[in-house]
């Protein structure tokens, strides 16, 4: 039994995936991740995401812990919500309004689910917030 136990502590150990989100400006409101699995839903319908999750925001670096996710292709969405309305706040010309964060994206812009979407992502995976 011992034997069979030591073999499933490395599995055991990697049950949830990290996402370190740097960047968040302020202590104001809560931070959220997405997780898709698919292109449908991707980056705002939430309903739709394999996973959601959020926590008070802290300025600095928040991390999620993702329960398991196993092998696959997802993109993330990190957004701070500031106002705690659980949307992203658009301006009149649909630019955002509070941080946020996609996968593969270096600026602030909508990318495809394909664009965004990661095989296999390493734990920790390492997102930073951007803001308008």
């Amino acid at each position: 039994m011992k034997f069979l136990l030591f073999l499933l502590l490395p599995l055991m150990a990697h049950a949830e995936f990290l996402v370190e989100v740097s960047g968040v400006k302020n202590d104001t409101g809560k931070v959220g991740i997405l997780v898709f699995a698919q292109a449908e839903g991707f980056p705002e319908e939430s309903e739709k995401a394999l996973h959601r999750i959020e926590q008070k925001a802290t300025a600095g670096t928040v991390v999620f812990k993702v329960p398991d996710l196993k092998p696959g292709s997802y993109a993330f969405v990190v957004l701070h919500d500031e106002n705690k309305n659980r949307k992203l706040d658009k301006n009149f010309f649909g630019y955002p309004k509070e941080g946020v964060a996609i996968s593969n994206a270096t600026k602030i812009a909508r990318p495809k689910f394909a664009k965004a979407r990661i095989v296999n992502p390493k734990s920790p995976l390492k997102l930073k917030l951007l803001y308008p």
